[in-house]
């Protein structure tokens, strides 16, 4: 005859509350916690160690060198294959008109360059004219003084002693 075994008995699986059903009302904080989390945040940070952000940086400079160059090298190649067989009619005229206008643009950039450089040179060249004039009139101004204090200058605008006297009115 067979025996019959007994199930295994199974612990009870307990009932939980989902995480949905509770419902915690956010607490807002005062300005004055809102200050003191940050203050305590900000005591709680370690110093930073320059020679290791000075490497982070320097990878991450790195990495993107790579990707760019090789995102230039991957795009670069396929232009190239995209040009290297027959070329559209169209495509061709603007590209020729595009390269004319450039060359335009720079020869026009170029004349404007040299008519600044040369107007530059002008109004330096006056400006050295001014200043040997000015230096001129400082010598000139220097000398007349010096000739002055050494003679006795005439008073143009002093009273004569006929005219000092007071006026005497008649009645």
């Amino acid at each position: 005859m067979a025996t019959r075994s007994t199930p295994a008995k199974k612990n009870p699986v307990r009932s939980r509350p989902a995480a949905q059903d509770i419902r915690v009302a956010p607490r807002i904080l005062s300005e004055e916690e809102k200050h003191q989390l940050i203050r305590a945040h900000a005591r709680a940070r370690q110093p930073v160690d320059r020679r290791q952000q000075v490497t982070l940086w320097a990878g991450v400079a790195v990495c993107i060198a790579f990707v760019v160059g090789a995102w230039l090298y991957t795009v670069g190649s396929g232009i190239k294959k995209s040009f290297a067989g027959q070329m559209d009619p169209n495509l061709k005229h603007s590209l020729e008109l595009s390269k004319q206008f450039a060359d335009e643009t720079a020869s026009e950039a170029f004349g404007a360059h040299n008519e600044l450089h040369t107007a530059f040179d002008n109004i330096a060249s006056q400006l050295d004219i001014l200043s040997s004039d000015s230096d001129l009139i400082d010598s000139m101004a220097s000398q007349i003084s010096a000739s002055s204090s050494a003679t006795s200058s005439p008073q143009l605008f002093k009273a004569s002693p006929s005219s000092a006297s007071a006026p005497t009115s008649t009645h």
